[in-house]
This record gives structure tokens, sequence and C-alpha cells, in this order.
């Protein structure tokens, strides 16, 4: 109940208070007595009660009366008046109870003396509202205020003396000890009495060496401006599926799992929302009971209503008492839990950050978010009326959860709860072909945390765990006579069973389905509308001279540029280049490949893609003897939200790939031999300059006897038809 998160009994008076109203009721056991020895016992129980009580809160009022100077009882009214406790004495004593939590709010009950003295001195403001809660409200003004006064000064006075107000920090470790075996059952004392002082200090204020976190119920610790408690880490052992209670018992030295239960459900009452407190113990405005779940909700939308002011993680953080929102309960459960658009639910929290990263809403269509809606203007009066609250409370709900929750606590929570940093150095290997997410890991277990930029049938490093289904590619083939190599879809092989499915022209990450997942934004975010890889070249093209689409290892497709011809190790050939604009080419969600609306989140994975590419094709075959490529891969490092970089000023590149092939020296000589050499009319004169083993120098010789013939024929020829014309 107090203001690091502790449940009351500590921060709060809860202790002192039980113990007052015990030791109050053993003054009216000793006034009962007393009267009963005067009497001969010849009064009756009830009428003896009713005379302790009254002879008690007598006693209160001499006490405070006698600290008084003369001048103080004059201004009250205390130096010809006493007050008659005789007619109220039972309702203030043992019976008064708040209507609204019906809770005793009697000075012999647990919340009674608690609420006397945090409700403070009388005034003309608190006086009336006491008067009337423990019933003396109706008598005279002046008898009423030292009514007041007696009841105040007794109540107080106690609790000082009990040590209500020392906090626990400067409190002995007796008085600790003593606190902690009422409020849990285990007081940390031997069964000689020695009080095991490291462990109670542990429990009260230790820190967890391992983790460096706060583990004791009053620990804190501010982490990056988040509050983090000790009560509330101390339960986690036990909300784990399986509780750890040995891991609580060992941590916290409890001698036994039953003492176990007495000391965790003093704290889990509080943060599981079990205990209920009744609201008018502390404010006198204030009405019903609350609970954890109550009072975070009221935190949350308005002030902190035990100890005023605002708390770090609510609505108003960083804001003056009294300032900011200050919404209903129905309302904050709206926004939080059950409303249309609860931010509770991933997909309206998804929402929520697209519009806060992207500064547009989401495409909306007449039954909601969809492929083809409307896209508005994320701003304050959008989520106004989201909610159904002004502008000024929508500005703090868009700042709470921009700015607090997924700037600072997400980041907090994944490193706290998974110790997983921005930050993480590893292998190339790793980073390609697989590594294990150790946020994935926490959240759906080890088999399921791997990750990788590209594919192999298993991730790098996890002693064979496969990678999944197999990308398969349907492309041409010459046997109608067309050009081979050709894409034509592409699709996936279902590891198991052998099933091929998904096949289609478009790149996968690119397909319709994806456009779909993303409602519609997948190509603008990416920017550029080029997703059929259908035609693109393989090895060979139909003709060199025109330009050929290219499939840039499936993050992107671009059309060459023809840059004219070129001569390559003697071969006459075309060169075709490609320069990817990184700009026009993000491709976060084919690494994220989310399927989801995340995948096109502003700035979640901003990764552009380079490409500069160089190919020679052969001009007579078409087939691509020359090829080197550069691909950068660009990270925009302005954060979230940000879009439309400035290639090197707001981007670095963070990682290459380079790649080169060639036709070979041999290989080269060989083709210009077989193939150039040939083409002409005495393509027989190299007379096997071919390769080794290879049949250019039959053909040559061949050749070369048709061509001789050839020439004896014509000549021949020619005398005949001379000898015919002289004739």
């Amino acid at each position: 109940g107090g203001d690091n998160g502790t449940p009351y009994g500590f921060d709060g008076e809860r202790l002192e208070d039980g113990y007052t109203a015990d030791q109050i009721s053993e003054l009216v056991s000793g006034a009962e007595a007393a009267i009963d020895a005067q009497t001969g016992g010849q009064l009756d129980a009830l009428t003896v009660s009713a005379m302790a009580d009254a002879m008690v809160l007598d006693g209160f009022f001499a006490s405070w009366n006698a600290t008084l100077d003369d001048s103080q009882r004059q201004g009250l009214g205390a130096d010809v008046m006493s007050p008659d406790f005789s007619a109220v004495a039972g309702s203030i004593m043992n019976s008064a109870v708040d209507a609204s939590s019906q809770e005793c709010m009697a000075l012999t009950c647990d919340y009674g003396p608690w609420m006397v003295a945090a409700w403070g001195e009388p005034s003309s403001v608190i006086t009336p509202l006491r008067a009337d809660l423990l019933g003396y409200g109706t008598t005279d003004p002046v008898e009423m205020t030292l009514m007041d006064w007696a009841v105040y000064a007794g109540a107080a006075s106690m609790m000082q003396a009990n040590g209500a107000g020392v906090p626990p920090e400067l409190a002995s470790n007796e008085s600790n000890s003593h606190k902690v075996g009422v409020l849990t059952g285990y007081d940390f004392k031997s069964s000689s009495g020695e009080i095991y002082v490291d462990e109670l200090n542990y429990f009260l204020f230790g820190v967890n060496e391992a983790t460096g976190y706060p583990a004791g119920m009053l620990a804190e610790q501010d982490l990056s401006g988040i509050p983090l408690y000790g009560v509330v880490l101390s339960l986690l052992p036990l909300t784990a599926s399986p509780p750890d209670y040995m891991g609580y018992i060992e941590e916290y030295s409890i001698p036994g799992i039953l003492t176990m239960q007495g000391v965790a459900g003093w704290s889990s009452g509080w943060q599981l929302a079990e205990t209920h407190f009744p609201m008018r113990v502390v404010n006198p405005a204030a009405s019903g009971t609350m609970d954890a779940d109550t009072w975070w909700k009221m935190s949350f939308g308005g002030e902190e209503p035990l100890l005023g002011g605002n708390i770090a993680v609510g609505l108003n953080r960083n804001m003056a008492a009294g300032e900011g929102s200050s919404l209903a309960l129905e309302k904050v459960d709206e926004i939080l839990y059950d409303g249309p658009y609860a931010l509770t639910n991933s997909d309206m929290a998804t929402m929520f950050m697209y519009g806060e990263l992207s500064g547009m809403t989401f495409p909306m269509t007449a039954s909601g978010p969809g492929v083809g809606g409307v896209q508005s203007v994320w701003d304050d009066s959008h989520v106004a009326g989201m909610y159904g609250i002004s502008e000024s409370d929508a500005s703090l709900l868009r700042s709470w959860v921009n700015d607090l929750m997924f700037g600072q606590v997400v980041g907090l929570l994944l490193n706290f709860q998974y110790g997983a940093g921005p930050l993480t150095t590893q292998s190339i290997s790793n980073w390609l072909y697989g590594w294990s997410d150790p946020v994935l890991v926490g959240l759906y277990g080890a088999e399921n945390s791997w990750v990788s930029l590209e594919t192999n049938a298993t991730y790098y490093g996890s002693g064979g765990l496969s990678t999944g289904d197999y990308s398969v590619y349907e492309e041409t083939t010459s046997a109608d006579g067309g050009t081979p190599g050709l894409r034509v879809a592409e699709g996936y092989l279902d590891s198991e069973t052998g099933e091929i499915y998904g096949m289609g022209p478009d790149m996968p990450w690119r397909s319709d389905s994806a456009e779909e997942a993303t409602l519609g934004l997948l190509s603008s975010h990416v920017g550029n509308d080029l997703t059929d890889q259908s035609g693109a070249i393989g090895g060979i093209v139909n003709d060199p001279d025109e330009p050929q689409l290219v499939n840039l290892v499936g993050y992107a497709l671009a059309d060459t540029e023809v840059i004219g011809d070129i001569v390559f190790k003697d071969i006459p050939m075309v060169h075709h280049r490609v320069s990817l604009e990184p700009t026009e080419n993000q491709i976060q969600a084919k690494l994220i490949g989310s399927g989801t609306v995340i995948d096109v989140l502003p700035g979640a994975l901003p990764v552009y893609f380079e490409s500069n590419v160089d190919i020679y094709v052969e001009e007579i075959t078409g087939i691509a003897m020359y090829g080197k490529s550069k691909s950068t891969f660009h990270l925009d490092l302005r954060g979230p939200g940000m879009i439309d970089p400035v290639l090197n000023v707001d981007t670095h590149p963070v990682f290459e790939i380079h790649t080169a092939s060639e036709i070979g020296d041999d290989d080269a000589g060989s083709f210009v031999s077989a193939v150039i050499d040939n083409q002409g009319v005495f393509f027989w004169t190299d007379f096997g300059s071919g390769a080794d083993g290879s049949t250019d120098d039959l053909v040559d010789f061949l050749a070369f006897g048709i061509y001789v013939l050839a020439v004896g024929l014509l000549v021949a020829g020619a005398r005949g038809r001379s000898s015919t014309e002289a004739e």
C-alpha cells in the first residue's frame, strides 16, 4: 500500500494499528476490572463495559488537557467543559463502522487507531468527518471538538509509542523482527529467541547478488526511471509454472513450506488483489475498499489514492499533484482491458504503435482494418475519438504508450526477464545461418527460438535442428525450344511430407498473401511494386541486347541496364549492369517475416538493400560468362518511426555480400576456338587449336577437305564451261 508497492503493514501503519487496538482493549479490560472492584461486582456486564469505555476516553481527554496551557484551554473551551462520553463511548470504542466498506473503524478494531492518526489533528474539515464516522457528530460543536481531540490524542500518541512512523531501516532488529512475525507468522528467530539478523535484513532490504535486482520486501531500484520492487520480484518463483517453492524457501531462508505459505501469503495477498483495503482509513473523502488492481487503475488514470501525487508509470508521470488526467475506473478498464481498443490486446497495441510510428491509422474498411481501406491521420483528436476521452488525455495516453511503454519499459523488461540487450556480437556464420534468440527462448522455448538471415537445411550451431520447409523453384527448360533457366514460380516443399505448396510467380515475401497480411501496406513500405519474378534469368538469356529481369538473391528484383559491347577473354560479350537504389528496397518485411503488420511497422528493423551487379553475356549463345556483385545492407540508425533515410547520413552499412564468377581461362580458349573462330567462312583455318580431346581438329580437317573438293569442282566446272563456249 505504500509508494514502494509493499502491502500495508510497514509503510502504512497496519501493524502498529492492530497492536494499538489491542492495547486500547486492554485499557478497557483494566477499567472494567477496576469498576467491578469498586462496585463489588454488583453491576451487569453491559453497564460495566459502557462505563469502562467512557472511562478510557475520559482518560484520553485528561491526558491531552494536561498538555495545554491556560490560553489554549480557554481557546478550545476545555477550561469550562469536559466532554460527556457516556452516550457515544460504545460507538467510538467498539461499533463504529464505515458504511462504504463495512469495516469497523472503532478504536478497539484494527483499522480504528490507524484511521484516527492518518486523518490528522482536529480541524474544521476533519473533525465533523471523524465525528460522523465514530458516532459523536451530533453533539454540541464545542463538545464535539473536545471529543475529537481526546480521540485523536489518545490513539495517535499510542500509535507513536508503538513505533508508527519510524521507517524500518531506522528501527531496531528487535522491532523489525516483531513486525515481520506479527504480519507473516515468522519472526526470523531461533527457538531460543536469537534473531537471524542477516536473513531478516535480506528479507526486508536484500538485493539478489546473482541478478543485481531487489529481493527484499522493502527493497526497490530505479531501472532507468522505472521502479522495480523486491516484493513483486519475490513472487515470481511462486507464479511460475510449476511454482518454485523451494527457490523461494532457499532465497529467504524460510524453515519449511508451511512457514513459507504464511510469509508469501502476506505479500501475495495484496499483490495478487486478494486483500481489500478500506479507503477511508487514509482518505476521509474516499469510500469503499481497494485492492491492488483498483489501486493500479486509480493511479494509472489519476492521482495515487493512498499517498497522493502521481506514480512513475501512470498517465500523469512527471507531473505535479493535481495535474493531468483524472479518469474514471470504468474508462481505465476500457482503455486497458475490456474496450474495443484495449491496449492489453496485442492486435490493438500493434495498431496503436503503428499509428504512433507512422502518423497514420491502419487502412480501415467498413468491417475493420483491411486491404483497400482508407487511412486517416493519427493524432490526439483521432485517439480521443477512439476512447471517448479529451484530447489532452489522449496526448497523455499516446505519450504513455509510445514514450514510456514502447520507449522504456519493453526494452527494460526484455533485458530483465530474458537477459536480452539491444546489441549482440556473434560470428558471421551465426548471423547468416542461425542463432538462438534469448527472448524467443523465454516466450516459446528453445526449439522455437532459432532464426537466421539465410537458410540451410538446419540452423547453424543448433545440433541439427531443421529450419523447416524448403524453397522450391519452377524454371523453364529447352525441351520446347525455349530459353532454359527462366524463373516461372517459387513455393515451398514440406520438409516432412514432401508436398509442394504455395507456388506462385511472386517472391514469397512479396506475395499477394503477404500483402494481405500487412493490410496492403507492404509494397509502399518496401518502396517498389516489383514482385513478379517470372522470367527472371538463370544462366542464359534469350536476347543479350535487351534488358533482363534479375532476382537479387531473393531480396529484390531489377531490370538490367544494357551498357554495351565488351570483349572479355577474347570473347565478344554484352555488358549488363544493375544498380539497385537502396532507399527503394527496404527489406524489413523479409527479415522479420512475421506475416503480420509488424513486418511494416516503421523502423522495427529498418534495413535497406543495395546491390550493384555486372553481368557479361556472350552475344551468340546468350550464356552469362561473367558476373560480379556487391550487395550492401544499410541500417537506419535513427530509431523506430523513421522513414526515407538519407543514405550514409542516416544509415550505416552493417553487412556486405560479395560474389564473383567468370568463365575459366581454359574454357574461354576452348569457347573461342569452338564457337568464335568457327563463325566465319574460313573458321576451319585454325587447324586444331581446340581443347585437348575435342573434335575440333577432325572438324577442321574435314572442312578443309570439303573446301578443296568444292574448289576443285568449281575449277573443273569453269573449265568445262569455257571449253563448251569455245566449241
